[in-house]
């Protein structure tokens, strides 16, 4: 056992090894006195407590999802009053909940320009050439919608979060959310930045 010398301020005692823990001085009747005010440390086993190492960042499609209690369509931000287009995302249990929320739901067939002032547009894509769409689908959404990508993740990922990121930037729109889309999928959302907004009237 060694003691190191702490100001008056120290009220406690650290007893590190395989059951870490703190301890108030007081409960040590050698320590409790001034003259005798010292941090205790002692090791017990070979390992010792530790403060573990931040987790490095990765980009946002590698973070693991977020726990969330949300319904879906609450993270999604479909409302009632939401338009919505969808293209490609091939999930009837997704569609289904949709339709019982937002005021208008239409399907795009490949190629197909959506009508102006959509909400909310979710396009599936697994591939670099299936990005390439957003630049069509951004001149259709309102100043304040968005375009979610929906891609698979895990294993099964053949597309990666930079890819989309950089598809998104090169068409005029920046990511600024992820959510985890199903157990297979998830889907990171792309807007058109503040800054490139046409100004509100009225």
């Amino acid at each position: 056992m060694r003691g190191v010398d702490v100001g008056d301020e120290v009220d406690a005692a650290c007893v590190e090894g395989e059951a870490a823990q703190l301890l108030r001085l007081e409960q040590l009747p050698d320590v409790g006195c001034p003259e005798h005010r010292r941090l205790l440390s002692a090791q017990v086993g070979p390992s010792r407590a530790s403060v573990p190492e931040p987790p490095s960042r990765g980009t946002i499609a590698s973070m693991p999802d977020q726990v969330s209690t949300r319904p879906l369509l609450d993270k999604l931000g479909v409302r009632p009053d939401s338009r919505v287009a969808i293209a490609g995302v091939d999930d009837r249990a997704f569609r289904l909940l949709v339709e019982g929320r937002a005021a208008e739901v239409i399907d795009l067939a490949p190629g197909q320009q959506p009508p102006d002032g959509m909400d909310l547009i979710f396009l599936a894509a697994d591939s670099v050439d299936e990005l390439a769409r957003l630049g069509v689908l951004r001149s259709a959404i309102v100043p304040d919608g968005a375009i979610w990508v929906v891609s698979r993740k895990g294993r099964e990922a053949t597309l990666r979060d930079v890819d989309v990121i950089d598809a998104a930037i090169s068409m005029g729109l920046v990511d600024n959310k992820v959510v985890s889309f199903s157990p297979t999928h998830t889907a990171l959302r792309s807007v058109i930045p503040r800054a490139l907004r046409p100004p509100r009237t009225g």
